[in-house]
């Protein structure tokens, strides 16, 4: 009973752990089997790695994996607006807002919904966050013009 758990438990981990994973596939086009990073790779073979490879044998086929930019806007508006910027990953993240330096006080921010409270940014703000926390950022302009930039990042 308790190696099925141990069993169980271990491959939870395995799963978890390669379903974060980078995959990077190639093809071997040299026409000659070769021995990349410890692996034997047959000509014409296609080969997976977690990781970007650089030989010359092998041919770049696709990726999969998560992006690293997970949303990005640009606001320029002539009227008072509301803009919502969403997230759809599980992810640490930096969140960044430009504010520029004619827009200072005239944009409030608010994370998931416009009843919570809100941050008045004052300035260019920059924030380390995780987004099982927050789904969306909405963004009140007060201002007649107004030009801001926000971006959210995944950070390592």
């Amino acid at each position: 009973m308790r190696m099925k758990k141990l069993f169980a438990i271990v491959m939870m981990l395995a799963v978890v752990m390669t379903a974060f994973a980078l995959q990077v596939t190639y093809t071997n086009s040299s026409g000659a089997d070769v021995f990349v990073e410890g692996r034997w790779v047959e000509a014409g073979d296609t080969v997976i790695f977690d990781h970007y490879v650089y030989d010359d044998a092998l041919t770049y086929t696709s990726v999969a994996g998560d992006p690293i930019v997970l949303a990005s806007t640009s606001v320029a508006t002539t009227a008072a607006a509301t803009t919502t910027v969403t997230v759809d990953q599980l992810a640490d993240v930096t969140v960044l807002i430009d504010v520029g330096s004619t827009n200072i006080g005239e944009l409030t921010l608010y994370f998931n919904d416009a009843d919570n409270t809100a941050l008045t940014l004052d300035a260019s703000w920059t924030y380390d966050a995780n987004t099982k926390w927050f789904d969306r950022l909405i963004i009140v302009n007060t201002a007649t013009t107004t030009a801001y930039d926000v971006l959210i990042t995944r950070r390592f």
